[in-house]
């Protein structure tokens, strides 16, 4: 039976990605000769996107030494190898982290990104979205002792919004992941798969077959016609080295009715 996975992702704005340092460590601090850093941090784990908010009483029920890190202007999160922008709330503006202060950032989980490295050929990755290994980020808390120039949210207090220009629109994206199913990767007429990380190789939806078609929904809220149409992007794998047939519908209509070759996409 020729049977395929689908990754469907809908792009209605594209980003940039980031450029990855060469550790992701490089923040922690040592001094010349030293083995073993002194400066201390604690792991956060994120594995949903949000606003997280770390209490003082956080920090002295998980042992930070909140004694020494008194200074609101020297906390840091770092993600990634990178600093996070952070909101350090002094309730009672005495220039001292102390009880009912708090920190807050912008937290994601986990994602493919650092799984592109392990393939042979990093385009052949199916689902960038989706860790094969693990859904929870590391966020990390330190306290800097050599920089108060520390990355913060900017706080905006400006309400006078008769004062600007209304946009005619903006552009949003919805992206659908899916994680049901390990695709072994490619495979070959006897059905063996290559023992390295090759092309398809993830997690991607259930299997799809000509009796049990794949439904994707989206809701485009007030849209207008002042700006640029939706564009889709879709994505499907083969689960063998079977030739796929395949249709992309779209409220019936047929947008795509073509047919691949062993595990291409």
């Amino acid at each position: 039976m020729k049977q395929f996975y689908a990754l469907i992702t809908a792009f209605l704005l594209v980003q940039s990605s980031a450029v990855a340092q060469p550790y992701g460590n490089e923040w922690i601090a040592f001094t010349s000769g030293q083995a073993l850093s002194s400066q201390q941090y604690f792991r956060i784990g994120i594995w949903q996107e949000g606003i997280y908010r770390v209490t003082y009483a956080d920090m002295q029920n998980n042992g930070v030494p909140i004694t020494s890190w008194f200074s609101p202007d020297r906390f840091q999160v770092y993600a990634k190898g990178k600093e996070q922008f952070i909101h350090v709330a002094d309730v009672n503006a005495d220039n001292i982290f102390g009880p009912g202060d708090y920190i807050e950032f912008y937290g994601k989980g986990n994602d493919g990104a650092y799984d592109r490295s392990l393939y042979v050929n990093a385009e052949d990755q199916p689902n960038p979205y989706f860790s094969i290994y693990n859904d929870t980020a590391s966020y990390f808390l330190t306290y800097s002792p050599f920089s108060t120039n520390n990355r913060r949210m900017p706080i905006l207090n400006d309400n006078n919004f008769g004062a600007y220009t209304p946009e005619s629109y903006f552009i949003s994206e919805q992206v659908k992941v899916y994680g049901a199913e390990y695709n072994i990767g490619w495979r070959d007429y006897n059905d063996i798969a290559d023992n390295s990380f090759s092309e398809g190789e993830g997690f991607l939806s259930n299997r799809i077959s000509k009796n049990a078609p794949f439904d994707i929904n989206y809701t485009i809220s007030k849209g207008v016609s002042l700006g640029p149409l939706p564009s889709l992007e879709a994505m499907v794998m083969g689960a063998n080295a079977n030739a796929h047939p395949y249709q992309l519908k779209s409220a019936g209509s047929i947008l795509i009715d073509t047919l691949f070759m062993l595990t291409n996409w």
